[in-house]
């Protein structure tokens, strides 16, 4: 009967001294439910240590010692298999990717699809995962590299492969547009096929680095224009489209900076010279016909298109006009034929309405006040632009 006795006391104390060491380290276990949920896993994941802990306090009519050792023993195995689990994780990760981020070395868990999982992930070395890497690439296994402050593991080639795959779709969509419209932005966006997101930031790195070698081969090969976009202008449509891409501080920096310190444009010449034929000679430029032939883009940036026109080429001196989301062009000598003569703005087309031109907005306005005064009985003299049918004027 005290053998018994002691032994239910012994399995209670384990139970007790695991229950609190992952209410510790986790804080998810709960009361009752989560000592029934140490027994179970105990007794699960370590039978025959179980079994042994009941012959050990039988055997010795003892409980303190067989408790304290079966504690010991079940912390020692839980980490050595959360280790080989974190271990196993970490160079498959290498396998499948090629390369993979210190960051994401350090955050590997043990697998959540195995039943010591709950006691692998209170008690798991931490930060095992770079610990192994690091010790491959001490014995000369894998490569490492720093970039951009940011730590990388890599199986042989795999950094070249990744480089040059960027490089070439980073100089194929530069290819693209400048044959298509003449320009390129740094602003521009790169569609890369990438399936993991902790190599985000070296893939910006390296097409970065792709668009710098690239501009500078094209400013020794063609006659480009190069024109930074100021900070003011460098509009919040173009701010806010980056920073949804955004998936780091750092990232979030960057744009910041950009924002800042203003865009570049590099714009060859060559198009733009047969570009802008398409537009000379016009009075007003809507920004659908700027578009169709320099692509979408910021406003900011078509600005400083419309701006190198008018700079390289007297007959193109055109300027912004801006009304909400209304933009358009107008022709230096084209201005007072488009000036509303009563709120003195520019709009791409105005009425004649008797001596003056006016904007939609202030003609409404001017019959508005004709038909209040007409409802007083004053006398108000109307305007026609032809007479009615079937009316004719004599001469």
């Amino acid at each position: 009967m005290g053998t018994a006795i002691l032994t239910i006391i012994g399995i209670l104390l384990v139970i007790g001294i695991i229950y609190l060491i992952l209410k510790v380290a986790m804080g998810a276990l709960v009361g009752v439910g989560g000592i029934a949920y140490v027994a179970v896993m105990l007794i699960r994941c370590f039978p025959i240590l179980s079994i042994a802990l009941v012959g050990a306090i039988v055997y010795s009519e003892d409980v303190i010692a067989p408790v304290l050792l079966y504690a010991v023993a079940v912390v020692l195995l839980t980490r050595r298999r959360a280790a080989k689990d974190i271990k196993e994780q970490a160079f498959k990760k290498l396998e499948e990717q090629g390369i993979v981020s210190e960051h994401l070395a350090l955050g590997l868990e043990p697998s959540e699809n195995t039943p010591i999982y709950i006691f692998a992930k209170a008690l798991q070395p931490k930060g095992y995962g770079k610990k192994v890497l690091d010790k491959a690439a001490a014995k000369h296994r894998i490569g490492t590299k720093t970039c951009d402050g940011a730590r990388y593991y890599f199986d042989e080639g795999e950094w070249e492969k990744l480089a040059s795959r960027v490089a070439n779709e980073v100089i194929a969509t530069l290819n693209n547009q400048m044959q298509k419209y003449g320009i390129i932005s740094e602003n521009m966006s790169f569609n890369i096929d990438n399936k993991y997101s902790d190599l985000r930031g070296l893939i910006d790195v390296h097409i970065k680095d792709s668009f710098a070698h690239y501009v500078q081969r094209i400013m020794d090969e063609r006659d480009v224009i190069s024109e930074t976009i100021p900070a003011a202008r460098n509009s919040m449509a173009v701010v806010e489209a980056q920073i949804r891409r955004i998936q780091s501080l750092k990232e979030f920096m960057l744009v910041k900076n950009r924002e800042r310190e203003g865009v570049k444009l590099f714009i060859d010449k060559t198009v733009l010279t047969e570009k802008k034929n398409y537009l000379q000679g016009r009075a007003v430029i809507e920004e659908k016909d700027v578009d169709k032939l320099f692509g979408e883009r910021d406003l900011a940036e078509k600005e400083v298109i419309m701006n190198i026109c008018s700079a390289l080429w007297k007959d193109m001196d055109y300027k912004l006009v801006e009304h909400d989301a209304d933009h358009f062009w107008i022709h230096a000598t084209a201005v007072d034929k488009h000036t509303c003569a009563d709120c003195k703005e520019v709009y791409k087309s105005v009425e004649k309405y008797g001596k003056n031109q006016y904007c939609k907005g202030c003609l409404t306005k001017i019959h508005e006040q004709e038909d209040a005064d007409e409802a007083e009985g004053k006398s108000v003299r109307r305007y026609i632009s032809a007479p009615p049918p079937g009316v004719k004027i004599e001469m």
